[in-house]
């Protein structure tokens, strides 16, 4: 077992330092208003896979091209638009180190924080829903008619971008004992009403606890780059039939912030070496910009 025990973000020394001189083409204009930068998407109706089929196949982030001095492999991006001469610096290559340089409390922060994420983007909120119960329990336990706290409650379930709880499902009429009802409700809630339930079933259909999840992910890489891409396919994508949804952007975000200060996490070198995966677009700097569409206005010109 390895530790990347000497990783320290806040070193002043560059010994250590690589360089990487790297290329990449896009139709629209990358400038200091439109940064490199990954995006959280949704794709509805296309069987497109997660990894192995075109789509982050080689992990989330900037992909880059290593051996291209003429911008010919950017190019092939670029639909004939715009390709970049990036310079990228790292400490480390994380497809050369070590799977165990960041240590599993810092992935369990990951995932749960990717879990915070869907279902705080989803409305969902388990404290908010389990305090209208408690209003709805408390006026009818008083005697009155809960009519407003039930109104309120229904107000939150429609609000839930992922419920599929229905109210009327779980009319208080139909209860004899209010204790029944909140019970049931609540378990709904919970249990069939969870945004992030996807998630939290890859990790527990796995292993029996979030710290055994990590840990198996861990040993089942030889590298750090590895159990970015593995944790990232297990928690950082939903899929739904045809459907599926990637958390690209807050995936790295939240690494970035759990992970950075055991490691570096801007870079792995993949295919062979071919190109690199830029996990960190805040570390790109873009040193040339080559504009092919004024070359094909000289050429049409001639």
């Amino acid at each position: 077992m390895c530790y990347n025990k000497y990783y320290n973000k806040n070193k002043e020394s560059a010994n250590n330092m690589a360089i990487y001189n790297l290329t990449h083409g896009t139709p629209e204009k990358i400038t200091k208003d439109n940064p490199f930068q990954l995006f959280d998407y949704e794709k509805k109706g296309e069987q497109l896979g997660v990894s192995g089929n075109g789509v982050d196949a080689y992990g989330p982030g900037i992909y880059a091209f290593i051996d291209d001095p003429d911008f010919s492999k950017a190019a092939m991006f670029s639909q004939g638009k715009f390709a970049y001469r990036l310079k990228v610096e790292s400490e480390s290559d994380m497809s050369k180190a070590c799977p165990f340089s960041v240590p599993e409390e810092a992935w369990i922060e990951v995932v749960s924080g990717l879990v915070n994420h869907v279902r705080e983007q989803a409305n969902w909120d388990i404290d908010t829903f389990r305090g209208l119960l408690d209003d709805v329990v408390l006026a009818v336990e008083n005697g009155e008619d809960p009519e407003k706290e039930i109104e309120a409650l229904n107000e939150h379930l429609e609000g839930v971008a992922s419920s599929s709880l229905d109210y009327s499902d779980y009319d208080i009429s139909d209860y004899e004992d209010i204790d029944d009802w909140r019970c049931e409700i609540d378990d709904g809630y919970h249990d069939y009403n969870d945004p992030a339930d996807k998630i939290l079933t890859e990790v527990y259909s796995l292993s029996k606890s979030k710290e055994e999840f990590v840990n198996k992910i861990m040993s089942q890489n030889d590298n750090l780059w590895g159990v970015v891409k593995d944790m990232f396919n297990a928690v950082a994508v939903i899929t739904n039939s045809n459907d599926y949804e990637s958390f690209n952007k807050t995936f790295a975000e939240l690494t970035q912030k759990h992970c950075a200060e055991h490691a570096d996490m801007t870079l792995a070198t993949v295919n062979d070496g071919h190109f690199a995966v830029i996990f960190d677009p805040n570390a790109i700097e873009v040193v040339k910009t080559h504009d092919f569409t004024r070359e094909n206005e000289m050429e049409i010109s001639l």
